[in-house]
């Protein structure tokens, strides 16, 4: 009876300790494909120095994947990143307001956010960051004049 259980036992622990080997082994060869290398290259390179580069690295046996992101690409992607970003409007204080004329004003505005910090468990990164905004009143209603953005009048409340 002992010989059943203590064999039952032994049989179990075998494997087990296979199991927890194998899936080691599959853990181990992901983090060695996902090792990412990144060289920056200086602006005055050539594109023939670029490919020269791209070819040395696709030439190495451990290297399975080689992208060249160029600097536009850089840009591009890391607003589309910060857009994503939820960002929450804390406070707005009118500064200071400076009118030419009756109907044209500049109104300079400090406004507060915050945004969540990536694997912060839910901390927030708070900022303020000052304003100029052109207001135009128009028939007795004021309107945001926007900058280089376009020329939209929007109706204040």
């Amino acid at each position: 009876m002992y010989a059943i259980i203590g064999v039952s036992l032994v049989l179990f622990l075998f494997g087990l300790v296979g199991w927890i080997f194998l899936n080691l082994q599959k853990t181990g060869n992901y983090f060695k494909e996902n090792i990412q290398f990144h060289a920056y290259i200086y602006r005055t390179a050539t594109d023939e120095q670029i490919d020269s580069l791209k070819a040395y690295i696709i030439a190495i046996p451990y290297a399975v994947n080689v992208e060249y992101i160029t600097r536009e690409m850089a840009i591009e992607k890391y607003n589309s990143e910060m857009s994503d970003r939820p960002l929450h409007w804390d406070s707005a204080k009118v500064n200071k307001v400076e009118c030419d004329q009756a109907d044209n004003c500049d109104v300079y505005v400090i406004v507060g956010y915050s945004i969540p910090l990536p694997g912060s468990g839910g901390a927030n990164a708070q900022s303020f960051s000052p304003l100029k905004e052109t207001w135009l009143r128009l028939r007795d209603q004021w309107y945001y004049l926007p900058g280089k953005e376009g020329v939209s009048l929007k109706k204040a409340k």
